[in-house]
């Protein structure tokens, strides 16, 4: 009897989680309204390909959730953003409803954009209606599939486990399998040695962490020796690298989308053939927004200005360093400097494949597979420890 009330309420999540995925995966089959397939059966499986499926899945994006988690992973940025920038005072008087309703706000605005330049770039049956007709209707699709991506993410978010980290999960491990089918021993040799090396990184540094030992106002304080103040050495695991893909995406919708409007600029065609990661501009770009992303995120949740201001609160100090701006700024040199360096293996991992494309060594379909092998460590790891939590609070819901 104890053993059922127990695990009832970790029944209870995975359940749910479970019918999410499923809607989840039933979305990515329905094809959009007036799709030419025929134009899709002999899709090319590049880079970019396989880094958009850990956003949406579809690696033909032609389907009702075509846009993925992308929109909601823009607004989840903006919102972080300006919230953060607002002094605390402001950010308590703005209730947890207030910031949903902006980030659905938000999200449905990037939908909006991305659905509009989305369409430029499919292929339609001629016989499906007029072109007019067919375009807006599936841009319509495509913005309510984004919207129940984000509905699905809230969802999981409040009644199930990992919120949008479980999609993303899906996304991952089908862009591994249709990576790999087909590849013989030898081809997977060196792609796989490197994606376990990227594991193995990836996995050392979610769990390392630089301590700082903090001096507590205590005459018989007989843990002196345990008083720190920890901060991972990967601050904000691998999500970076995937917010760093939507943003990747989106400004290659803008110039696509540009493009169409701008069809006599004839230099627009040249940015868009640069953009992109077969093109060492591309692939520049691309780390250079891993390392922005990395460094505003650790910023933004490790906060070291709240962190000295709660320690000169408290009359608590960092050993050898005075409370206040000293320790602000000290705490502020260690995570940018734990950013960079989480930053830099994130970018190794993503461009060692990347450059290998442009000496022909590793087959396209294979070069991203350290990538997403060290993104789903990631992932793996940010959900097992939700699945932690459930359990823990499972076996003190009794006392609560």
């Amino acid at each position: 009897m104890e053993k059922t009330k127990k695990d009832h309420l970790l029944l209870s999540k995975l359940s749910y989680t479970a019918w999410i995925l499923l809607v989840y995966m039933l979305g990515r089959r329905i094809v959009l309204y007036g799709i030419d397939q025929s134009q899709y059966l002999l899709t090319d499986a590049n880079a970019e390909a396989f880094l958009g499926m850990a956003l949406g899945g579809d690696i033909r994006k032609i389907s009702v959730f075509a846009l993925g988690i992308s929109p909601y992973m823009l607004a989840s940025i903006l919102v972080m953003v300006v919230t953060t920038i607002r002094r605390a005072v402001s950010r308590s008087k703005m209730s947890i409803r207030r910031t949903n309703q902006v980030l659905w706000i938000i999200c449905y605005l990037f939908a909006v954009y991305q659905a509009m330049a989305m369409v430029t770039q499919l292929h339609f049956d001629p016989a499906a209606g007029p072109a007019m007709v067919v375009e807006v209707t599936a841009g319509l699709q495509m913005i309510a599939g984004a919207m129940m991506i984000l509905w699905l993410s809230e969802q999981n978010k409040q009644f199930g486990i990992g919120g949008q980290s479980v999609l993303i999960l899906v996304n991952i491990l089908e862009s591994i399998i249709v990576m790999v089918s087909g590849c013989s021993p030898e081809e997977l040799m060196l792609p796989a040695a490197c994606a376990l090396a990227a594991m193995l990184i990836t996995l050392n540094m979610e769990h390392a962490e630089f301590r700082m030992p903090v001096q507590r106002i205590s005459i018989h304080n007989i843990y002196a020796d345990k008083n720190y103040i920890a901060v991972k050495l990967n601050p904000v695991g691998v999500l970076p690298a995937v917010f760093a893909t939507a943003v990747f995406n989106l400004l290659q919708m803008a110039l696509v989308f540009a493009r169409y409007l701008l069809r006599d600029v004839t230099d627009l065609q040249w940015l868009v053939d640069k953009l992109s990661f077969m093109e060492p501009v591309g692939v520049g770009i691309y780390i250079g927004i891993i390392y922005l992303l990395t460094v505003v995120f650790s910023m933004i949740l490790v906060s070291p200005g709240e962190m000295a201001e709660q320690l000169l609160k408290s009359n608590d100090s960092l050993c050898n360093i005075p409370s206040g701006k000293k320790t602000k700024r000290y705490l502020t040199r260690v995570v940018l400097i734990l950013s960079l360096i989480s930053a830099t293996v994130m970018s190794i991992c993503v461009a060692g494949p990347l450059v290998w494309q442009f000496y022909g060594d590793v087959a396209a379909g294979l070069m991203m597979l350290p990538s997403v092998v060290m993104m789903l460590t990631g992932v793996c790891v940010n959900v097992y420890r939700e699945f932690e939590t459930v359990i823990s609070f499972d076996s003190y819901w009794v006392f609560l």
